[in-house]
């Protein structure tokens, strides 16, 4: 039965150092590799309405919006640089790499040794605002495929060379 997480120094303690990692996750990403990027909460820890299946680890989802870049188009290196960077940062805190899936990378489940032992993770979606005022969100399919899809699971930006080859998947809400 899911619930609500009401342990709010738990959770302050949970945003602070998924926070930090975060905050040098960009550094790292201008600094290696000339990428500006952003970061916020979103989903539930957006709306402090952190929901809890039991005794489960929770989550919290952060978009990592590419502010600037030289190459839009380059999806598979904005994706590696970002992987890098990640795991970059992971280590500097003793956490191992970052899992990539689909659409977001996501880290081991951690724990505090004093008070609240409730595991936590994070998951990171790549997104950037086009010009049209769209969000976009970088998609990696497995079999090679790097797009840029819309939110709302629209096909916007696709290399013109793939466009034959692609096969677009609903995009949920929360980046999964």
């Amino acid at each position: 039965m899911f619930e609500y997480v009401e342990d709010k120094e738990y959770l302050s303690r949970v945003r602070k150092v998924c926070g930090g990692i975060m905050q040098d996750f960009c550094h790292s990403l201008k600094v290696e590799y000339d990428i500006g990027s952003s970061f916020y909460l979103v989903g539930s820890g957006a709306r402090n309405l952190i929901l809890q299946n039991s005794n489960q680890p929770i989550d919290l989802d952060y978009n990592l919006e590419i502010t600037r870049i030289d190459d839009w188009k380059d999806c598979r290196n904005i994706k590696e640089c970002a992987r890098k960077a990640f795991n970059k940062v992971l280590r500097k805190y003793d956490w191992s790499d970052c899992e990539d899936s689909t659409s977001s990378l996501t880290t081991e489940k951690r724990y505090f040794l004093n008070g609240n032992d409730t595991e936590f993770s994070i998951d990171v979606c790549i997104v950037w605002k086009y010009i049209d005022g769209n969000y976009y969100r970088l998609i990696h399919k497995k079999r090679a495929l790097f797009i840029m899809i819309d939110i709302f699971g629209i096909k916007l930006l696709i290399r013109d060379a793939l466009k034959k080859k692609l096969i677009i998947s609903n995009v949920t809400e929360n980046g999964h």
